[in-house]
C-alpha cells in the first residue's frame, strides 16, 4: 500500500506542475537584477536574438525550418516573432486569419495551430520565442484588443502555450506606445491574462502570479514619445526586462548607449537592452536614396549598448524578419530585392547570410568569455569617449580584472586609464567583432596577446586605419590567466 501511495503522490504531483501551474520559464533574473540567467544551473544568458516578425503569417512551417535551423547554426538562442501581424487581420500563408471577424476572442483554431507547430520545432532546436500575442497597432488604432477583451485573449494564449512557456519571452506592446491610461491598461490586461493561463487560474482582478513567467515590453523609439519599456512599465511587476528602440532614422545614433544607460540606473534595477536597433538591409530613415545600414552599423549599436550595460541584444534584417524575395515585400517598407534565403539578385548574398548575422555570435562568446555577473560599464577608462561614429565605450570588471573596449573604427586612438584595472602586469588582445578571432598590432592573427606590459596609462589604437573595420580591445589583469578573448572551456 505504501508504494501504491507513493506512486499516487508522485502522480498528482507531477499533474500539478505540469497542468495546473504550467511550466515556469526557464529563465530568470539573477539576484542583482542586471542580468538573465538559466534558472536550473545559474549560468548566463547573454540574449542574442534574431528577429522574425512575420515567421507566423508570411512563409509556410517548411519555410519557417530553414530559417530556425538557420539562426542557430549562427549562434542565435531565440528570435522575436508576432502571432498578429500589422496591416489588418491578415490571413497566413495557408489562408487562414488569426481572429474571426477580426475579434480576438474568437481566434481560428487553423491559424494557431501553425503557430503552434512553428513554436514547438523552435522549442525542439532549444530555442528560446520572443512572442508577441500582437503588433501594437490592435491597440493603438483598430482597438481591436481594448480593455473589455484583452485579458481574455491574453489568457488563452497563456494557458494555450503552458507547456511551451518554458521557452517563451512574453513580449507585449508590438512598436506601438500607449498614449493615455486606457491603452496603457490594455496592455496590463493582456500581461495579466497571460500569466493566469500559464498558471491554470481565471481571475481578472488586476494582478497575477509573474514568477513562472518571463515578459518584456516592445516600444517606439524615444523621438515618438517612447524609447523603453520603462517610460510605462518600470515598476510593473510583470515587467522582468527593459527593451529600448533605437530603430532605423539615422547612422550613429547615441541612444544606442544612451538609452541604456538611462535604463541601467533606474531603480529597483532591471536588465536591458536594446530590442529593434538598425536592421541591417534596411533603408536609412526609411529612403533609399540614404542608403541601407550596414554590418558595422549592425556592429556599432550591438556593441555600444552592450558595453553600456546590456543584458543582451536583438538583431534584425529587414530582408529577413519580413522573409521578403524580388516577388514579395511587404508593403512600405524599403528593401533591397533579395531573396531571404532562396534567390540572390545583383550578386548580392541572401538575406539571411548577411554579414551582421553571423557577428552577432563573436558579441555573444567575447561576453561570455570572461567573468560575466561582475561586469559594469565605465567610461571613465578612456581620456575621451567621443561623439558619433567616432564614440568609444567601454565596460570592466567591477574588481578591474579585465576592460573591454570598442573602437567603432580603425583610425581612432585613445589614451587608456590602465591604472584603473587590478594587477601589475597587463595582458592587452585585439578581438575582431567581424570574424571572433585575436589579432596582433600589426594586424595577424595570433592566440597570444598582442601585449604585456607593467600597468601605466598607455595610448591604444587598432590594428589597422580603416573605418569601417572595428575592433575591441581587452585588457587582462595578467595574474588572473584568463584565456584567449571569445573562447571557452574546450574552444581554447
Amino acid at each position: 500500500m505504501a508504494g501504491l501511495r507513493l506512486l499516487f503522490i508522485l502522480i498528482i504531483s507531477l499533474f500539478s506542475t505540469s497542468s495546473l501551474f504550467g511550466a515556469d520559464c526557464k529563465l530568470v533574473v539573477n539576484a542583482d537584477g542586471r542580468f538573465i540567467i538559466n534558472k536550473e544551473d545559474g549560468s548566463p544568458f547573454f540574449l542574442t536574438f534574431d528577429t522574425g516578425w512575420g515567421i507566423f503569417e508570411f512563409i509556410s512551417k517548411e519555410d519557417a525550418e530553414i530559417y530556425l535551423r538557420d539562426r542557430k547554426e549562427k549562434g542565435f538562442n531565440g528570435f522575436f516573432g508576432c502571432l498578429v501581424f500589422p496591416f489588418g487581420n491578415e490571413p497566413n500563408y495557408y489562408g487562414h486569419v488569426p481572429w474571426h471577424n477580426s475579434d480576438p476572442t474568437k481566434p481560428n483554431e487553423d491559424f494557431f495551430k501553425n503557430a503552434d507547430d512553428i513554436i514547438n520545432k523552435a522549442i525542439e532546436l532549444d530555442l528560446f520565442i520572443g512572442l508577441l500575442p500582437s503588433w501594437g497597432d490592435k491597440v493603438a488604432y483598430s482597438e481591436e484588443l481594448n480593455f473589455e477583451n484583452a485579458y481574455q485573449y491574453g489568457w488563452f494564449l497563456g494557458e494555450r502555450y503552458r507547456d511551451q512557456n518554458a521557452n517563451i519571452i512574453w513580449v507585449i506592446g508590438g512598436d506601438r506606445n500607449p498614449t493615455d491610461e486606457n491603452q496603457t491598461n490594455v496592455y496590463r490586461k493582456i500581461a495579466e491574462g497571460i500569466a493566469d493561463g500559464v498558471n491554470d487560474i481565471r481571475n481578472e482582478d488586476g494582478k497575477a502570479d509573474y514568477s513562472t513567467t518571463m515578459m518584456t515590453f516592445h516600444p517606439q523609439p524615444k523621438s515618438w514619445g517612447g524609447g523603453s519599456s520603462s517610460t510605462f512599465y518600470h515598476y510593473d511587476d510583470w515587467l522582468d526586462f527593459n527593451l529600448i528602440q533605437t530603430s532605423h532614422i539615422r547612422r550613429d545614433d547615441e541612444r544606442s548607449y544612451t538609452d541604456i544607460q538611462a535604463d541601467y540606473a533606474l531603480r529597483p534595477v532591471k536588465p536591458c537592452m536594446e530590442g529593434e536597433p538598425p536592421y541591417e538591409d534596411h533603408a536609412v530613415n526609411w529612403k533609399t536614396e540614404q542608403g541601407y545600414f550596414t554590418d558595422h552599423d549592425v556592429r556599432k549599436a550591438a556593441y555600444w549598448s552592450v558595453f553600456a550595460g546590456a543584458a543582451g541584444h536583438v538583431y534584425g534584417s529587414t530582408t529577413v524578419w519580413q522573409f521578403s524575395s524580388p516577388d514579395w515585400q511587404i508593403r512600405r517598407y524599403a528593401a533591397p530585392t533579395r531573396g531571404w534565403w532562396n534567390q540572390v539578385k545583383d550578386g548580392l548574398p541572401k538575406g539571411k547570410d548577411l554579414p551582421g548575422a553571423f557577428d552577432m555570435k563573436h558579441l555573444q562568446d567575447l561576453m561570455l568569455s570572461r567573468p560575466y555577473f561582475s561586469r559594469i560599464p565605465d567610461l571613465s577608462l578612456i581620456d575621451e569617449s567621443g561623439p558619433g561614429k567616432d564614440h568609444v565605450q567601454s565596460t570592466m570588471d567591477r574588481d578591474g580584472n579585465y576592460a573591454f573596449i570598442y573602437f567603432p573604427m580603425g583610425t581612432i586612438t585613445r589614451l587608456v586609464y590602465v591604472n584603473k584595472l587590478s594587477g601589475e602586469n597587463i595582458n592587452a588582445w585585439w578581438y575582431c567583432p567581424r570574424d571572433g578571432k585575436v589579432y596582433d598590432q600589426e594586424g595577424k592573427v595570433t592566440n597570444a596577446p598582442f601585449l604585456v606590459f607593467e600597468k601605466e596609462m598607455r595610448e591604444f589604437n587598432p590594428p589597422n586605419e580603416t573605418e569601417t573595420e572595428d575592433w575591441v580591445l581587452i585588457l587582462d589583469n595578467a595574474a588572473q590567466n584568463f584565456g584567449i578573448p571569445g573562447k571557452t572551456g574546450m574552444d581554447q
